[in-house]
């Protein structure tokens, strides 16, 4: 069992490695793009492709490349089975203490947040057709939520759904709770005839960088430009 959780991360490992790849491929047609950053990644890239083989292997000396390429294909480990529903008014208390993991390093406050201005947030995704909380509970505890919106009706992609926040108790990361919210946002995108699922991470949201590629996920840039008071 320890075997399979091992081959399971560094399955996932592998994954998120070939989309750096995939992303450095789509950037040398950019000729606007820092050449020598995109060769730096690429060989990062290309180590870390090399280290997960070899970990692999170590793992199981007996696997032929194909059927090692077939067992990343396998379903995940399984996981812990959480509850998620949309958020309501009598939830606003626990959710503005689950925002709060967002903020723990490498994570940072936004400028000027309050729980007053947080809480006007929340109202308004739960009062508004195209936005929603979706929160994660296991029993009667609160253990992650994810906020998504059907936000803008794109000239070339079509309509978007944004996930601004998701966020999973400490104790509870690695138990696939984020996959489930992710999956349940993306559901709930496509019932609102959104055509893809868009969000933004932190620089340093490393973890969340390849849990994001490992969920099948393209990489791109978002730049932030703050205008408020």
């Amino acid at each position: 069992m320890e075997q399979q959780r091992s081959l399971d991360h560094l399955a996932g490992e592998l994954r998120w490695a070939s989309h750096v790849l995939a992303d450095c491929a789509a950037l040398a047609r950019d000729l606007d793009f820092n050449k020598h950053e995109n060769i730096r990644r690429i060989g990062k890239a290309l180590s870390e492709i090399t280290d997960i083989e070899l970990e692999i292997f170590k793992l199981r000396p007996d696997l032929e490349t194909r059927v090692v390429k077939a067992e990343w294909n396998q379903p995940p480990a399984k996981r812990m089975q959480v509850a998620i529903r949309p958020a309501t008014a009598a939830d606003k208390a626990a959710v503005l203490v689950l925002l709060e993991d967002l903020f723990v390093p490498p994570g940072v406050r936004p400028e000027g947040y309050t729980e007053d201005r947080a809480g006007t947030g929340l109202s308004w995704a739960i009062e508004n057709a195209g936005a929603d909380v979706l929160l994660a509970f296991e029993g009667e505890r609160l253990v992650g939520l994810a906020s998504v919106y059907a936000d803008i009706q794109s000239i070339r992609y079509g309509k978007r759904s944004w996930l601004q926040d998701l966020v999973v108790t400490s104790e509870y990361r690695g138990r696939k709770v984020g996959r489930q919210l992710l999956a349940a946002a993306t559901e709930w995108a496509r019932e609102r005839g959104c055509t893809h699922l868009e969000l933004a991470s932190g620089a340093g949201r490393l973890d969340a960088h390849r849990f994001y590629g490992r969920e099948g996920m393209s990489q791109s840039y978002n730049f932030q430009l703050w205008i408020g008071e």
